[in-house]
């Protein structure tokens, strides 16, 4: 009997060490450029420290392209140069494009006209500098651009979505990599109702062949669906599934194995905070399930905050307010609402670890401003 009450006793003081759990961190602010957009994490220089490609000058009109920054190793970020491309750029990510074992950046361009697009290849010198172009026009302004092997012949390819702001005239589109930096014309892998600025990579079957996650509705905010394009491995998807939910336009989705059962899931910004879609290992997707945000999310990241393995969510406060929200997971899927205050309104956050310390910290883009904000973890 009384190995029960101790047990139980420790049961309880567990369960109090979990809910009391409380976010730290310092914040560090970089100096960028004019109002930054997006940005990817990359090591562009291979000195085993994280930098930062930033799309950024928006207030400047067209042509400009990203700004490279190097990470100092403190959570700090020195500007190196900028790079002007054929159009206003709306997304990029990375990957290692001409097997030279450099990082390379790919970069989506919305065209003037807002008619066509144009994904571009920049090829990485291995110092933090570019060089080489590779680029190929979409037919619809391309928004989003994700980065894989999809028809599993060693080389990177990347998928866009495509279609003009506030539309209906929108789709996925594929561009397979030909391994030296340039890529084929695309081929459109399903059309959406509704355009999207998120498009996401994973593995949602566990069969090693990568899916695609987006979404996408056919109205505004509160119409959104969430589509899923399963992999066959060979450049083709499976007949999309649609999973619709009280969502919004998302500038980000996060796509972690929040309850603990080894398949991943979905968790999509919404109207009322976020709805979690949960993964049986199929492809197939339930729910969703309302997780509570201090904050009303545009752009979700997922992030271990304690290095016990729970996959916690960080979202930025589409409002305009100092604040980002964070939903603390035990580690089952259940959440615990927090806010953080920060230095200014934000769109978009990004976790990696900045100053190499082993934990796993949080960059901020702070909208209408010349900074970024790194928040290293010190819960």
């Amino acid at each position: 009997m009384k190995r029960a009450l101790l047990t139980f006793a420790s049961i309880l003081l567990l369960c109090a060490a979990l809910t009391a759990q409380t976010v730290c961190f310092d914040e560090v602010d970089t100096g960028t450029g004019p109002n930054p957009k997006r940005g990817v994490i990359l090591d562009s220089n291979g000195n085993g420290k994280l930098d930062l490609a930033l799309i950024a000058g928006g207030t400047q009109g067209y042509g400009i392209g990203i700004d490279s920054l190097l990470g100092n190793g403190d959570g700090s970020f020195s500007k190196l140069r900028a790079y002007h491309g054929p159009g206003l750029p709306t997304s990029l990510t990375t990957g290692d494009f001409n097997h030279d074992g450099k990082a390379d950046v790919a970069i989506s361009f919305d065209q003037t006209s807002n008619t066509t697009g144009i994904v571009a290849i920049l090829l990485g010198n291995g110092d933090g500098t570019f060089g080489s172009v590779h680029s190929m026009a979409t037919a619809q302004p391309a928004n989003t651009i994700v980065a894989g092997d999809f028809n599993g012949d060693g080389k990177l390819d990347v998928a866009v979505t495509t279609g003009p702001y506030a539309t209906s005239t929108a789709d996925i589109e594929l561009l397979l990599g030909n391994g030296d930096g340039s890529l084929q014309s695309p081929t459109v892998l399903t059309t959406l109702p509704w355009y999207t600025t998120a498009l996401s990579v994973a593995d949602l079957n566990g069969d090693g062949k990568l899916d695609l996650v987006s979404d996408g509705g056919n109205t505004n905010d509160g119409g959104q669906i969430v589509t899923v394009l399963l992999g066959n491995g060979n450049g083709t998807f499976q007949t999309p599934a649609s999973y619709p939910g009280p969502l919004k336009v998302a500038q980000t989705i996060a796509i972690a194995d929040f309850n603990g059962d080894g398949h991943p899931d979905v968790a999509v910004p919404s109207i009322s905070g976020i709805s979690l879609f949960s993964g049986s290992g199929t492809g197939a997707l339930t729910g969703p399930a309302s997780v509570s945000m201090s904050t009303d999310p545009l752009s979700l990241a997922a992030i271990d905050l304690f290095g016990n393995g729970a996959q916690s969510l960080v979202g930025s406060d589409g409002t305009g307010q100092n604040y980002i929200g964070i939903a603390i997971n035990d580690g089952t899927g259940n959440f615990t609402s927090q806010s953080y205050k920060v230095a200014g309104p934000n769109y978009y956050v990004y976790p990696g670890d900045f100053n190499n310390d082993g934990k796993t910290d949080l960059l901020i883009l702070y909208i209408d401003s010349s900074r970024v904000g790194v928040l290293l973890n010190c819960s």
